[in-house]
């Protein structure tokens, strides 16, 4: 056992000196800084099909934090997929979330304010009044009104030479409410507003007709109660078919309590 003990002893004895021999120290600190610089200017991207993602654990009611691969069964607990449908689409929300320990053990315990009204929409309401009212010579405002939304949060500013007339413009502002406001209760007027609910989604991005897929998943699905289609070759998880009859849909019937109440008020059209 002596003799074991010794000759492991002068193994590791002469290992560490080779690994030194190896390591070179570093003495010119902005010399290696600079190496460092160039070799980030070169590598433009890093390809992953990992995501990093934060959830719940429902067995011990913490956040865990881990990588996502959709192509990899075992990098999110099967309870995570099971537990009542988590996410339809596949995505998760982000907004309004409070990712603390404490904020996810509840929903109800989040401290984020529910948002009413924000002076983010009144900008876009006044970009698009300016834009109705005096068409492609309303650009500069129009422009500049979207700017003071991105250059709170350091955003590119609006390429004005990509917009040279009203619809292209209106193109822009929907697609600014779009992401500026998202989940806040305001898409599914806009879209009746603009005349655009008929739309199919597939084929043209927006409106409320047609089937509706979320995230890319594999094709044999994730979780007991998912629906793994094919789209143009590529596995989605598809969510629902969505119908809009825009013969009646663009107006609202007129409650019979109120027609009682008045005779005269005859029914929007179809209902």
């Amino acid at each position: 056992m002596t003799y074991m003990k010794i000759l492991l002893l002068l193994m590791f004895c002469t290992v560490l000196p080779m690994q030194a021999q190896q390591m070179k120290k570093l003495t010119d600190l902005k010399d290696f800084e600079a190496r460092l610089l160039q070799e980030a200017k070169n590598i433009e991207s890093i390809e992953s099909n990992f995501t990093q993602i934060k959830y719940l654990d429902v067995e011990t009611g913490t956040v865990k934090e881990r990588l996502y691969d959709p192509e990899d069964p075992t990098t999110v607990p099967e309870h995570q997929y099971n537990y009542s449908q988590p996410s339809a689409t596949g995505y998760m929300w982000n907004k309004y979330i409070d990712y603390s320990v404490y904020a996810m053990n509840s929903v109800w315990d989040c401290t984020n304010d529910i948002i009413v009204f924000r002076y983010a929409d009144v900008l876009l309401m006044k970009a698009e009044a300016l834009l109705q009212t005096k068409g492609e010579s309303a650009k500069e405002g129009v422009c500049n009104l979207i700017d003071q939304l991105r250059d709170r949060c350091s955003c590119g500013r609006v390429h004005r030479e990509n917009y040279n007339s009203k619809d292209e413009l209106m193109e822009l502002l929907k697609n600014e409410r779009r992401i500026e406001l998202a989940n806040e209760g305001l898409r599914y007027m806009d879209l009746i507003r603009w005349k655009d609910a008929e739309k199919n989604t597939i084929v043209t991005g927006v409106g409320l007709t047609g089937q509706m897929y979320g995230a890319y998943m594999r094709k044999e699905g994730v979780g007991k109660d998912d629906k793994t289609v094919d789209v143009d070759n590529t596995p989605r998880r598809y969510i629902e078919t969505r119908y809009f009859n825009a013969s009646k849909g663009y107006l609202f019937p007129i409650p019979q309590k109120e027609r009682d109440l008045n005779p005269n008020l005859t029914q929007n059209p179809n209902w």
